[in-house]
């Protein structure tokens, strides 16, 4: 193992961030077939259609608070990517721990779909974006402090960038919390997600 070259030590990005849209495309697509009406009995009618679709109404919101909430770890994933040229063995197996928990999301957001109210399903759901969140924000961690970008981060551009990928990790814990409390309403914690960015960014005088 010590007479590696340099180049072995090392992993093309192009083969990690491959293999990552790829897991978030098809997690993102299976996590629609959640939305689904009953079968019919007998003939539907306009009501009867209406109040089938009224039914989804959790299921709707679980899907796109799933969906836009992958997508903001895969915009900030392609962004820390965006100047690495070459990953090392750590940062692969971060990404690899992390996609495990971006395959699981559809079969979250299916327990919440079907059992929401209860806190096993609330407290599944929270726990898997809190560790999406937490390895999201080792990797991003990984890059810097490895330096395996090409851009320099200066102290104050780490401080901004680490509060920033914690944001969902802590709303995320503080889920899993309200999940043993109020399990059908702990999801709507991460509508804070959009606004806490903001208050980091003031606070650090990061406008």
């Amino acid at each position: 193992m010590d007479n590696l070259s340099e180049d072995d030590q090392f992993i093309s990005t192009k083969r990690i961030e491959t293999l990552v849209d790829g897991i978030f495309a098809i997690a993102m697509t299976l996590m629609v077939l959640n939305l689904r009406l009953p079968e019919p009995v007998g003939v539907w009618t306009n009501a009867a259609v209406w109040d089938a679709l009224g039914n989804q109404g959790t299921n709707i919101f679980i899907y796109a608070l799933s969906f836009f909430i992958l997508t903001a770890f895969w915009l900030n994933h392609h962004r820390g990517f965006d100047r690495i040229q070459r990953a090392d063995k750590g940062l692969f197996r971060l990404n690899v721990v992390w996609l495990f928990f971006v395959a699981i999301m559809p079969f979250s957001s299916y327990l919440v779909g079907d059992f929401g109210s209860k806190t096993p399903a609330a407290l599944f759901f929270n726990t898997n974006l809190f560790l999406l969140g937490i390895f999201s924000f080792l990797i991003r961690r990984q890059v810097i402090e490895k330096e395996l970008s090409e851009k320099i981060f200066e102290k104050e551009d780490k401080k901004l960038i680490y509060s920033l990928n914690l944001v969902i990790p802590c709303i995320a814990a503080l889920g899993m919390i309200l999940s043993f409390w109020i399990p059908g309403y702990s999801y709507l914690i991460y509508l804070l997600v959009p606004i806490m960015p903001i208050f980091i960014r003031r606070i650090l005088g990061r406008h």
